[in-house]
C-alpha cells in the first residue's frame, strides 16, 4: 500500500517534469522569436539595397540589376520562413509538439491555457480538470 512519502515523492516528480516542459516551451519560444526577428532583419537589409538600387536605377534610367531580382526572391523565402516560424510559435500554445529534439507536450488546458503534463488529471496552473487521454 502506498505511503504518505509516495505520494508526495510522486507529487515532487510530476512538478519537477511540469516545470521542466514549461522550460523546454519557454526556450523554444525564445529560440522561435530570435529566429523571426533575425529573418526581419534580412528582409529589412535586403529591402534597403533593393530600395537604393532601385531609387538610383531609376534616376539614371537605367534597368534594375539582376541581383535585385535575387534579393526580392531572398525576401520572399524570408518572408515564408517567417510565416512557418510564426505558425510554430502559435502552436506552442496549443499543446502542439515542440519541434525536433523536444518532448512533445499535453493538451493545453481548457480553462487557462496552461501546459500539462501526460497523465496529470488536474491543471497545475489553474486546478481545472483535463481531459483524459483519448478524449
Amino acid at each position: 500500500m502506498p505511503g504518505f512519502w509516495d505520494g508526495v515523492r510522486k507529487a515532487a516528480m510530476t512538478g519537477a517534469t511540469r516545470v521542466a516542459v514549461q522550460a523546454d516551451v519557454t526556450v523554444r519560444r525564445l529560440e522561435l522569436q530570435r529566429a523571426i526577428a533575425r529573418q526581419r532583419r534580412q528582409i529589412e537589409e535586403r529591402c534597403l539595397s533593393i530600395g537604393g538600387t532601385v531609387v538610383a536605377n531609376a534616376r539614371t534610367g537605367t534597368p534594375p540589376p539582376p541581383d535585385t531580382r535575387d534579393d526580392i526572391a531572398a525576401v520572399a523565402a524570408a518572408e515564408a520562413e517567417i510565416a512557418r516560424l510564426e505558425q510554430e510559435l502559435t502552436s506552442l500554445g496549443q499543446g502542439a509538439p515542440l519541434g525536433p529534439g523536444l518532448p512533445p507536450t499535453a493538451p493545453a488546458c481548457p480553462n487557462c491555457g496552461a501546459h500539462a503534463v501526460r497523465g496529470d488529471r488536474f491543471c497545475g496552473q489553474c486546478g481545472g480538470a483535463l481531459s483524459p487521454p483519448g478524449e
